[in-house]
């Protein structure tokens, strides 16, 4: 829900034409443009971010209305979630930095790796979660 709140307030993004439905942004549209504002790119997770934007709304969709379809793995959910997590964390720090930039990434870059790792120890790849 934080997702698509701080989406729905962001601008739109380049490339968030592929997320949209009838010309009318959706959940993964809102998820894109937080992607999109905290800085990351097809490079971050080694994926195209609109493939996470995906995802991320898919397993809001399957959690949010789990009578439709099976619940999500629990270990795909965490992962997809920590990264959804990330991009509302740094998008909240540039709001409340009110500069739009954040100048010292150390601590998001080592999130970002810490995330990749705990995704990779628990044997979940990015790609096939991501189809």
């Amino acid at each position: 829900m934080a997702i698509e709140a701080l989406g729905r307030n962001l601008t739109p993004r380049e490339g968030e034409e592929q997320t949209l439905i009838r010309g009318n942004p959706t959940f993964t549209t809102y998820a894109f443009r937080c992607l999109a504002r905290a800085g990351f790119t097809a490079d971050t997770f080694g994926v195209p971010f609109h493939r996470i934007a995906r995802a991320v709304s898919r397993r809001y969709a399957d959690t949010k209305h789990p009578n439709t379809t099976e619940l999500p793995d629990s270990g795909d959910t965490l992962v997809v979630t920590q990264i959804a997590f990330l991009a509302i964390r740094i998008c909240l720090l540039m709001f409340a930095a009110r500069t739009g930039l954040i100048t010292d990434r150390r601590g998001i870059d080592r999130d970002i790796a810490d995330c990749l790792r705990r995704a990779s120890d628990r044997g979940v790849d990015l790609q096939s979660l991501l189809g």
